[in-house]
């Protein structure tokens, strides 16, 4: 029988957290990431990279969780050990190889892992990056992707090659596009609010967000070419969960995706969030966020999957699920029979069941998920 293809589309936790184990299932994987990102650390480097070298350099924030999350290295744990290690010393970044990075982060004098990474490829430790700032409260995983990228002739998806050989990565992870993609959302009273950053975690807009789009310096925006198998060779692509418009919407605005789903005949599995938030969906119930996906999709969904009841909370839990940052003062959100009714008038299958994670109180099992997700395939 033929190897089924998958392929998911999303950012961030939702899209990483889910890849930890549908990696595992029978089929070939690939995930699309998006390329929107513009905050913490990522944003500085951004500029810098701008600033000393005049390039672009498209932020790795969730490619690295991807990528660790498929990883088949004995040494996958390590890595993201190490690579997720905040640097604190106050060095300029272009006056260290990347070796000397390494061990300024290092632990373990004998630690058998930089012996590995000596015997995989050594020239690579020598590369250095003529960034004229300071190392200090940057990750060792940025400064590594960032380095690749410049010595190995600015060619992202050679770096991101690379990177998937050192940490054997069992999937496809292919960036949307490598062009700046940065994103602004038009609110219903016309006012617009700009980048990524904005839009999910500052809560000073208080209109519904009726579209979003691409900033101007970034309208021309192309899809990696990698993407075109990745959907057209698919069974079924799945939408995996996080925030509405940063997370999912901000891949669809990319106008080739757009086009190449539409001319896909993969099946479309939707899987949402158990909760909404203040401001970016503060307004939406379920049905809005499956019609406004639909919206970009270009194309209805043909699986939709959802939690179907609210755990049993401590007033002490009740509080913290409140104050997350992905939840925000808000709730969970549920389907009622009138959204059930009209899914299944049009031949969409809803399949709803208890699927949270009882450590996070949010987020979903993943394990239940990708159970779920082999059902639908096999």
């Amino acid at each position: 029988m033929q190897e089924k293809v998958v392929t998911t589309i999303g950012w961030w936790n939702g899209q990483s957290t889910l890849l930890k184990d549908l990696h595992r299932i029978n089929a070939k994987l690939f995930s699309i990431v998006s390329m929107s990102d513009d905050w913490r650390t990522t944003w500085k480097l951004m500029r810098l990279f701008k600033r000393d070298l005049d390039l672009h350099f498209p932020p790795p924030w969730d490619l690295r969780r991807c990528l660790f999350s498929v990883s088949g290295s004995s040494y996958s744990s390590k890595f993201e050990h190490y690579f997720e290690t905040v640097i604190n010393h106050d060095v300029l970044i272009k006056d260290l190889t990347l070796k000397q990075i390494f061990w300024l982060v290092w632990v373990l004098e004998n630690d058998d892992f930089m012996i590995y990474l000596d015997t995989f490829d050594n020239e690579f430790l020598n590369f250095v990056l003529p960034i004229n700032d300071f190392i200090k409260g940057h990750k060792l995983w940025n400064i590594l992707m960032w380095s690749l990228f410049y010595n190995l002739w600015k060619d992202y998806n050679r770096m991101m090659d690379f990177m998937s050989q050192l940490l054997e990565v069992r999937a496809n992870i292919i960036p949307v596009t490598t062009d700046s993609a940065f994103i602004e959302a038009v609110l219903d009273n016309g006012d617009i609010i700009q980048t990524q950053d904005h839009i999910s975690n500052v809560p000073d807009y208080k209109w519904k967000v009726k579209e979003l789009r691409l900033m101007e310096e970034s309208r021309n925006a192309k899809h990696n070419k990698d993407i075109d198998e990745a959907i057209l060779t698919a069974d079924y692509i799945v939408i995996s969960t996080w925030d509405l418009f940063t997370s999912i919407i901000s891949n669809l605005i990319i106008w080739e995706v757009k086009e190449l789903l539409k001319k896909s005949n993969a099946k479309i599995i939707f899987i949402w969030n158990s909760t909404n938030k203040w401001w970016e969906a503060e307004w939406y119930g379920v049905m809005d966020f499956i019609l406004k996906v639909e919206e970009y999709l270009w194309r209805e969904v043909d699986y939709f999957i959802a939690n179907d009841r609210k755990p049993d909370l401590t007033d002490e839990q009740e509080r913290l699920f409140k104050e997350n940052i992905s939840v925000k003062w808000w709730d969970y959100i549920f389907l009622n029979d009138s959204d059930r009714d009209f899914l299944r008038q049009r031949w969409t299958k809803v399949i709803e069941e208890y699927l949270l994670d009882k450590r996070t109180l949010y987020k979903h099992n993943t394990l239940k998920l990708v159970k779920i997700i082999e059902g639908i395939i096999f």
